[in-house]
């Protein structure tokens, strides 16, 4: 199975305070339960921020390969757009991105254990 996750952040290190402003997505690529890959982009759909409309969709062009942004804060109008756009949402109240990815693996592998596959 591969997930692909973005985390907003500022400073590459802690997750953003506000998903809207983040200056950087950090993307992690997850196969085989294990960090495939992670790298930073910058969000380059910050500078048309001042057109709502235009900055959420240049948002989803930007991550549209990713399968659940983890986040702290986000504005409903734009949190239902990226639902709507078949984004899972992962709110969390971590500060360090380390600890908000640690979490969702862990998460992730719990809920993948108690799938039963027997027929």
């Amino acid at each position: 199975m591969k997930i692909k996750i973005a985390i907003p952040t500022d400073d590459k290190i802690n997750i953003s305070e506000n998903f809207d402003t983040s200056d950087f997505f950090k993307l992690i690529t997850i196969e085989n339960r294990e960090i495939a890959s992670e790298k930073f982009i910058r969000n380059s759909a910050i500078e048309s921020q001042k057109d709502s409309t235009n900055y959420i969709k240049q948002i989803i062009i930007l991550l549209n390969d990713c399968d659940y942004i983890i986040l702290k804060n986000i504005s409903a109008d734009v949190k239902k757009y990226l639902e709507e756009q078949n984004k899972n949402i992962v709110e969390t109240s971590e500060k360090i991105i380390t600890n908000a990815e640690l979490n969702f693996l862990t998460e992730l592998i719990r809920n993948e254990s108690n799938t039963c596959c027997c027929p």
